[in-house]
């Protein structure tokens, strides 16, 4: 595939320039369908002693050699056929020559007088016929070339309906395409006949004044058609023929050769001209024209940015010719300044649906002229394009594997200027480049003259080798009774060799007792591509899936069940490493459990599990009996996550005011959880000294000293003088027997006595 890149200009565009002629010379054609569609001119008058009958015709389809008269062959043409009325008519086929030879017939009004041409026409090929009688020789012309004659004398009488592709009945109509349809009244030279019949009828044509009837068929639209002879005989269409394109060859003006070969041209007003000489050929001669109007069809290829609409030239081989044309473009101003950009655009004749481009294959700047080798028909047109005639013509060599990197392109020039230069996307600067993968690969050449052009080719990427994985899993994740074989969509297994690198590291197309994993083959094809294919291989199962949880930290306050779970289960067996069979296991300590268990397909499955014990920090409140007279605090003591009381608090210490049990759950930076109750009692208020029979405080109230008598009987731990809302504000031994309270405000104070025992003696003190 070549795509092409813009050099000198950006848009693509067809810039048309309008000639002043108001109808295009390449003109019309009617198209009739062989069973119901002609055109009827009415009554022409061909009687007298010399006629002339011609135009262009295209048979797509010859009528079939049916029996029995009157259909004998015959599609039909052009003429008068009325039977012992008139007759003047050029029709192909009778009942006793072949549905393919051109026959003349002329009636003399007794009987029709014949003759067939021995050259055999095909079908989808324009021909000029004409047809000529001279008073004593019936003539018919094939492509201006006199074919057969027959030498008679006789009257012309006809004088009657003259129809197009029609005569005698609907059996005989023609199914095929005509154009330039004309008749005269004389016999037409065969100088004449060759130096009309390429180009459309005007007063100079040297018999205009014999002319009978002319339809050039150019209206394109409607029910009928002009007699452009000015005799009035204009046509009226039956059953609605095609209008379309014509592909006869006619221009606006011709010239003409007839020999075995051919060196000719043909200019135009503005100066440029063009030039044909045959090279080889089985040629009988050729004409070539100029076509000064705008084509119906102007849409031009990709790459062509301007296009000459105001003329065409165009060759009609008779034979089959080779040729080289020279386009001589001095006189042209869409040449102007534009030597490196010009091409040419071509078509086969005016009928195509579209023109394609043609690079010169050769140039010479210096005299102005580009050229084209070719043969058969054809009809060209200037074009200024991306590339003008510097065509690159590539060579390439595809990758040979997929992904490969040896792939290479060559270049050859048609047209410019050797010697050429060369500069690739790649930064290569011959005309080959080597070692290349799959992609596209522009080149740009610029030959002696300063012409430049660019180009481009892709490169595929071969196929990957098309393969397809299938594994016959293992029963279970440990069992080794897993296959794996390749299938290949496209066939051909045969021609590859594998390599897998299973643990027999197997050499053929399948691999067995393959424990599941991940696998690789290689395979090699002929070529010695190489492609490695991964095949993944798992277990039926379902295999178990143990799950123990997270390894971490317990809480020794805790205990820890360990339970497998029942994932790719029901679970047969158990075996944990303690040596224990049950599903479950109560953990304490620190370490590491195992658990292996077995389903009842006979697969197993194990997880671990590390634990470590942490000891909480524990929560203290103090003694488990606490006694307040108004009011108690209660501490937890700081550094725990989180605090909750049994009173719905959330802090590190509380104050209450009622007697009860209280508790507080904390949680430390280990996530351990503790609890600590205290149960509160509160003592009555007064301040009258209080004595119990092992403790005295005296005197009570006191303005400084307090002595403190403690039985021997009892152990102290510690003495705490605090305000009556709990705040603690002295701390004594337990060996004190004085207090100094001087220093202290006056009020009520809390004298704690805490025994061993863990029983507290609260006294309440007044400082006057």
């Amino acid at each position: 595939m070549k795509s092409l890149t813009p050099t000198l200009f950006t848009v693509a565009l067809i810039v048309l320039s309008f000639h002043s002629y108001s109808q295009p010379a390449s003109s019309k054609t009617l198209d009739l369908n062989g069973s119901s569609q002609y055109v009827n001119c009415g009554t022409v008058n061909l009687s007298g002693s010399q006629v002339t009958l011609q135009g262009w015709i295209n048979v797509q389809a010859f009528k079939p050699p049916t029996a029995p008269s009157p259909t004998a062959n015959i599609t039909s043409f052009i003429g008068i056929e009325q039977p012992s009325v008139g007759q003047c008519q050029i029709r192909i086929g009778d009942g006793n020559i072949p549905n393919d030879r051109v026959q003349f017939v002329l009636y003399s009004g007794s009987a029709p007088y014949k003759v067939h041409s021995a050259t055999a026409l095909t079908t989808n090929k324009w021909y000029h016929l004409a047809a000529t009688y001279d008073g004593s020789t019936m003539k018919i012309y094939i492509n201006g070339i006199l074919d057969t004659t027959r030498v008679v004398s006789i009257p012309i009488v006809a004088n009657s309906i003259f129809e197009l592709g029609r005569s005698y009945d609907n059996t005989r109509i023609l199914n095929g395409d005509l154009d330039e349809i004309s008749a005269f009244n004389t016999a037409l030279s065969e100088s004449t006949i060759r130096e009309w019949m390429c180009k459309r009828i005007t007063p100079n044509h040297p018999n205009y004044a014999q002319l009978a009837g002319y339809w050039p068929l150019d209206e394109g639209s409607g029910n009928t058609t002009a007699d452009a002879s000015g005799n009035g005989n204009n046509g009226t269409l039956f059953a609605s023929p095609t209008w379309k394109n014509s592909g006869a060859p006619i221009g606006d003006k011709s010239k003409y050769v007839y020999s075995n070969s051919f060196d000719f041209g043909i200019g135009s007003p503005s100066g440029d001209s063009i030039h044909f000489t045959s090279t080889s050929g089985n040629i009988d001669g050729a004409h070539i024209y100029r076509i000064d109007s705008i084509p119906y069809v102007t849409a031009q290829p990709t790459g062509v940015i301007e296009f000459d609409s105001t003329t065409q030239w165009g060759i009609f081989d008779i034979g089959s010719a080779s040729y080289d044309a020279r386009y001589y473009y001095n006189g042209n101003p869409m040449a102007t300044g534009n030597d490196c950009n010009l091409s040419f655009s071509e078509r086969n004749n005016a009928g195509s649906a579209s023109w394609s481009g043609l690079n010169p294959d050769t140039v010479n700047f210096a005299n102005q002229f580009i050229g084209f080798s070719s043969s058969g028909r054809k009809e060209v047109g200037l074009s200024i394009t991306n590339n003008g005639s510097l065509a690159p013509n590539f060579t390439a060599t595809q990758p040979t594997c997929n992904g490969g990197q040896d792939g290479s392109i060559s270049v050859s020039i048609s047209g410019g200027v050797a010697p050429f230069t060369y500069l690739w996307s790649t930064g290569g600067s011959s005309n080959q480049i080597t070692g290349l993968d799959s992609g596209i690969y522009f080149v740009t050449v610029s030959d002696n003259f300063g012409c430049t052009a660019v180009d481009s080719i892709v490169l595929d990427d071969p196929n990957p080798i098309n393969v397809v994985p299938i594994v016959t899993p293992a029963t279970c994740l440990i069992s080794n009774d897993a296959s794996a074989t390749l299938f290949f969509p496209g066939g051909g297994s045969g021609n590859y060799s594998f390599l897998w690198d299973d643990p027999a590291n197997s050499t053929t197309i399948s691999a067995s007792n393959l424990t599941p994993g991940v696998y690789h083959v290689t395979i090699t094809n002929q070529q010695g591509c190489q492609q490695i294919e991964t095949v993944t291989v798992g277990s039926a199962g379902p295999d178990p899936m143990p799950e123990l949880g997270e390894s971490g930290f317990y809480c020794s306050n805790t205990t820890i069940t360990l339970d497998p779970g029942n994932a790719g289960g029901p679970y047969t067996a158990y075996s944990w490493s303690n040596g224990s069979s049950s599903p479950t296991l109560e953990f304490n300590g620190s370490g590491t459990t195992s658990v292996t268990v077995t389903n009842a397909l006979g697969c197993v499955g194990s997880d671990t599990i590390t634990l470590t014990s942490v000891t909480p920090d524990f929560v203290q409140l103090g003694p488990a009996n606490q006694v307040g007279v108004t009011s108690l605090t209660l501490n937890a003591g700081s550094g725990y996550v989180s605090y909750y009381w049994n009173n719905t608090q959330t802090t590190q210490s509380i104050t209450v005011t009622n007697a009860g049990l209280y508790w507080v759950e904390v949680e430390d930076d280990n996530g351990c959880i503790s609890r600590d109750s205290v149960n509160v009692t509160f003592a009555p208020s007064g301040v009258s000294e209080i004595e119990s029979g092992l403790v005295k405080v005296f005197p009570n109230p006191t303005s400084d000293i307090l002595n403190i008598s403690i039985d021997k009987s009892i152990s102290v731990s510690g003495i705490e003088l605090k305000t009556l809302d709990g705040r603690l504000i002295g701390t004594y031994t337990q060996n004190v027997s004085v207090l100094d309270l001087s220093k202290f405000e006056n009020g009520i104070y809390l004298l704690d006595v805490k025994l061993t025992n863990g029983n507290n003696e609260i006294y309440r003190i007044a400082k006057n």
